[in-house]
C-alpha cells in the first residue's frame, strides 16, 4: 500500500518486543492523529516504507510479526492463537506515552483475521470497552481457516489455499485445511456485538468478497463498506487515501456509514440492507446435457485473468441471461445467486460463473463466480452494466480454482433450468 506525498516530518522508527514478539512502530514527531495497530505473517520490516508513509501523514503504525514468522520466535500455526497476542499488543500500545487520537485495529487479509481474533479475546477476558480499540479497519479479510478453505456451498477453494499454504505455512499441516469448517454464525455474532466504527474495503474480484460484505452487514457499530473492481491485492483501490479520509471523519465524530460500490466508487452511497430479490428462470434447452470427464476438467481462468474460453464444450453450458435494468445510465449493484435445477452425483459441486460477452462474442469476461455442493450457488456482489450481454456458465468443474469431485468416472449431468436471483443494493 502506498501513500501520496506529504509534508516532510521527522519519523521515529522503533523496534520493541511485546510478549517476546518482534514489534515495530513508526510515528510522527508530535502526537499522532491516529494509531493503527496491526499484525502480519508477511514480515513487518518489509512494511517500513508504509510505516514511514503513515507517519508522514501524522498517523502512527504499530506492526507486529505474528508468532513463528520472521522476527518473532515460535511456531506459526495459521488461524490459531492470534487472539491473545493481538489483545496484548493493543494493551501495550495504549500504555505508550506518545499515543494520541483513536487507536484502530487494522489489518489486511490474514491481518484482518488477527484484528477480529483480538476482539474475540478481549471479550473472553471481559475487558472494558475503554481497553478495546476505538475503531476497526480491515481490507480483503481472510477471516478464518474454514472461511478461506471452503465456499459457503461446501466447495473446496483449491488453488488459493494450496498456493498460500505452500508459500507461508507448513504443508505437513495441510490436513487442518481440509478438515476445517466455516463458522459464519459465530463470526456474525461477534461482529454484531461490536459498537465501534468499522471501515471494510474489499474487491469485487477478490475471492473473499462475500466475507467482506457479510462482515459489514453483521457489524453492530457504524460501518462503511467500500467495494470496487479490485482483486485481493487491492491494486488501484487507493486504500491509504480512503483510510486517511475515514480517520478524519472518525476524529470529527462523524464516521461514514453505508456502502460505496462501483467502478469509480462514486455512484452514490448504497444501503447495506439488501432490497427485494428478483428471480428469473432460464431453461437450459438442448445444451443442458453435460458430458463430464474428470480427467479433462473445465479450467478456471489463469491466475490474474478473468477471461473465459467462449468456445463450446460438451461439459459446459453457456446460457444467455437477461438481467434487470435499474434505469438509464445507472449500474446494477446486486447480490447474485444461481439455483441449478439438474442431476449431479452426490457430493459433486456445481461451478457457475456470470460473465459478459466482449465485442463480437469472441471473449467472455468473468464478473463473478461460485461453487457449491447442492443447487444454490452464490456468485457474489456484482456491479453490472445493463447494456452488456450477460451469460451464465454452468459446469461441473472450475479447476484448479475449486477441487473437482472425488468420483473419477465419466458421467452425464442434466441441467433443466437455472433460476437467477438478483437482489439489488438500493441507493440511500
Amino acid at each position: 500500500m502506498t501513500l501520496a506525498a506529504a509534508a516532510p516530518t521527522t519519523v521515529h522508527a522503533e523496534r520493541h518486543e511485546v510478549g517476546g514478539l518482534a514489534t515495530y512502530a513508526w510515528r510522527p514527531d508530535g502526537p499522532p492523529r491516529a494509531v493503527l495497530v496491526a499484525r502480519t505473517p508477511y514480515d513487518a520490516v518489509g512494511h517500513a516504507p508504509e510505516g514511514v508513509g503513515w507517519a508522514r501523514h501524522g498517523v502512527a503504525l504499530v506492526l507486529q510479526d505474528v508468532r513463528g514468522r520472521h522476527g518473532s520466535p515460535g511456531r506459526f500455526t495459521p488461524y490459531a492463537g492470534e487472539g491473545p497476542d493481538g489483545a496484548d499488543l493493543l494493551a501495550w500500545t495504549r500504555r505508550q506515552s506518545w499515543v494520541a487520537g483513536p487507536v484502530v485495529l487494522h489489518g489486511t487479509s490474514y491481518g484482518a483475521h488477527c484484528a477480529l481474533a483480538a476482539l474475540a479475546e478481549l471479550e473472553e477476558r471481559g475487558s472494558a470497552p475503554a481497553d478495546g480499540p476505538d475503531a476497526v479497519s480491515v481490507g480483503v479479510p481472510a477471516l478464518g481457516l474454514g472461511e478461506t478453505a471452503w465456499t459457503r456451498g461446501g466447495a473446496f477453494q483449491l488453488a488459493s489455499r494450496l498456493g498460500w499454504w505452500g508459500e507461508h505455512a507448513d504443508l505437513s499441516d495441510w490436513g487442518r485445511v481440509v478438515d476445517a469448517t466455516r463458522d459464519d454464525a459465530g463470526r456474525a455474532a461477534l461482529a454484531a456485538r461490536q459498537r465501534v466504527p468499522l471501515l471494510a474495503i474489499g474487491g469485487l474480484h477478490d475471492h473473499f468478497a462475500h466475507d467482506t460484505v457479510d462482515l459489514a452487514r453483521a457489524w453492530g457499530g457504524p460501518v462503511h463498506l467500500v467495494l470496487g473492481p479490485w482483486a485481493h491485492d487491492l491494486r488501484g483501490a487507493q486504500r491509504a487515501r480512503r483510510v486517511l479520509a475515514w480517520l478524519d471523519q472518525l476524529a470529527a465524530g462523524t464516521p461514514p456509514t453505508g456502502a460505496s460500490v462501483g467502478a469509480s466508487v462514486g455512484d452514490g452511497t448504497r444501503s447495506l440492507r439488501p432490497g427485494t430479490p428478483l428471480r428469473r428462470r432460464f431453461p437450459a434447452g438442448p445444451g443442458g446435457v453435460l458430458r463430464v470427464d474428470p480427467a479433462r476438467p473445465v479450467p478456471s481462468p489463469p491466475l490474474g485473468s478473468r477471461a473465459l474460453d467462449p468456445r463450446g464444450r460438451p461439459d459446459r453450458l453457456l446460457l444467455p441471461v437477461d438481467l434487470p435494468r435499474p434505469g438509464a445510465g445507472r449500474a446494477l449493484v446486486a447480490d447474485v445467486a444461481a439455483y441449478v435445477a439438474g442431476d449431479a452425483p452426490p457430493a459433486a459441486p456445481w461451478c457457475v460463473a456470470l460473465a459478459r460477452r466482449g465485442r463480437g462474442g469472441a471473449v467472455l469476461e468473468e464478473l463473478a463466480h461460485g461453487a457449491a455442493v447442492g443447487p444454490r450457488v452464490t456468485l457474489g456482489p456484482v456491479v453490472l452494466d445493463p447494456a452488456d450481454d450477460h451469460v451464465l456458465v454452468v459446469a461441473a468443474d472450475a479447476f484448479p480454482r475449486t477441487a473437482p469431485a472425488r468420483s473419477g468416472a465419466p458421467h452425464v449431468r442434466t441441467v433443466r433450468h437455472v433460476d437467477l436471483e438478483v437482489t439489488p443494493w438500493p441507493l440511500r
